[in-house]
């Protein structure tokens, strides 16, 4: 299966965090595959300061105060199964859209800090959360936090970005 991830607003602080960013959101892709091996599951993320996210946190979430990662689904999804029809896929680009992630790039830096692990280490965490809420994983209640944090920790250790 084939993945495209687009990564918007990147700087001389964060440029560091794509191709780490790239490679944990492909791999959890792959392991979240759909019955099409054709079809190209893409995702946009956009690194965003604190206003802007403050912002987009208040009008979406009815919550202001800034956020470390917000993301906005445009396929339904439950546990890591993609639910799709043929109206949901780019026939162009043979491409399903998987949603929107934004990343505050102020709050990769404090809780890299405050946590004590590196800034690429948070960055992978936010963006690989962001991506599973995507994917239709949640953390309404105990056993599917444990579900998302187990699947997620376990990617992130196994290429090599755990605590």
């Amino acid at each position: 299966m084939k993945t495209r991830i687009d990564i918007e607003g990147l700087n001389d602080r964060t440029k560091q965090f794509e191709e780490p960013v790239k490679k944990v959101l492909d791999k959890i892709l792959q392991a979240n595959s759909i019955d099409d091996d054709n079809l190209c599951l893409s995702v946009f993320i956009e690194f965003v300061d604190d206003e802007y996210i403050k912002q987009i946190n208040f009008e979406q979430r009815d919550i202001d105060s800034v956020t470390d990662v917000l993301s906005f689904p445009a396929t339904d999804s439950s546990d890591g199964k993609i639910v799709y029809d043929k109206y949901d896929i780019d026939y162009e680009n043979n491409e399903l859209f998987l949603g929107d992630i934004l990343i505050c790039e102020s709050k990769v830096f404090s809780q890299a800090e405050s946590y004590g692990h590196s800034e690429i280490r948070e960055c992978v965490f936010l963006a690989s959360h962001g991506l599973l809420h995507l994917l239709g994983y949640d953390h309404q209640d105990e056993k599917q936090e444990n579900l998302m944090q187990e699947f997620q920790e376990n990617i992130l250790k196994e290429l090599g970005y755990d605590r």
